[in-house]
């Protein structure tokens, strides 16, 4: 029972905590990196607990603990002013996150049927159509650098090919009627959604000059980034 007080507690305080973090990061500095990192320690608690409660030491469970730690450490270094080799390390860090989230989502679906392919048609058109329409969309409206277009667009395959593989494990135990296949495709659809949405918005406010203080867009991309990240740590929960 503690435990999942505990839980709800971490979501709670993410809640909470993240309208004070948008409104200190108009003056990025130690507040508001302690701010982001509390409510990054929230969605890392968040999976942690969820281990503990579901009692799940599934290869899955560990493979998400391990997105979500370097989740964690893409936050801070992201967050570092100076030197800004930090804020490029960040941006590894994340992309290793989404990474681990494939292994993790494959992993899982492996589990469910071992002769399942990494990933299915529709699976192949998502992350094929979605970049190409990006890319062009990026090179006729947006003011990106070169290495900015090359980062922006490797970053978004990678995060497309997360969203593919959490939607093709959400059909899969929908259509094998695994435990908890409802509630578990509702947490990967939508948290891999709001994640692929934050992503979306993160690379205008990084690499365009002309977004980097748009308050709503960071609003947005901010939201839609810890509420994904609760999802998917909570999918410690249901998926084993």
């Amino acid at each position: 029972m503690i435990l999942k007080i505990l839980f709800g507690i971490c979501i709670v305080a993410s809640v909470i905590l993240t309208p004070f973090y948008l409104e200190a990061q108009k003056n990025k500095g130690l507040k508001s990196l302690t701010l982001k990192m509390l409510d990054s320690t929230c969605f890392l608690g968040a999976g942690v607990l969820a281990m503990f409660i579901a009692d799940n030491r599934s290869p899955f469970a560990k493979y998400i603990l391990i997105a979500l730690a370097m989740s964690w450490v893409g936050d801070f270094l992201l967050h570092v002013i100076k030197p800004k080799i930090l804020n490029a390390i960040g941006f590894v860090s994340f992309m290793v996150a989404h990474v681990f989230y494939i292994i993790a989502y494959n992993t899982a679906a492996q589990s469910i049927d071992p002769d399942r392919a990494f990933l299915q048609p529709w699976g192949y058109a998502i992350p094929v159509v979605c970049i190409v329409g990006y890319a062009v969309f990026i090179v006729k409206k947006m003011n990106f650098e070169k290495l900015g277009i090359f980062a922006s667009v490797t970053y978004g395959v990678v995060i497309l090919i997360m969203f593919a593989k959490a939607a093709d494990l959400a059909v899969l135990g929908l259509q094998n009627g695994v435990e908890n296949a409802v509630i578990s495709a509702v947490l990967l659809f939508t948290g891999a959604a709001l994640f692929v949405a934050s992503d979306f918005t993160i690379s205008f406010l990084i690499f365009d000059k002309r977004f980097k203080k748009n308050y709503p867009l960071k609003i947005f991309n901010i939201a839609t980034y810890f509420a994904g990240q609760l999802l998917l740590a909570s999918l410690i929960l249901t998926v084993h």
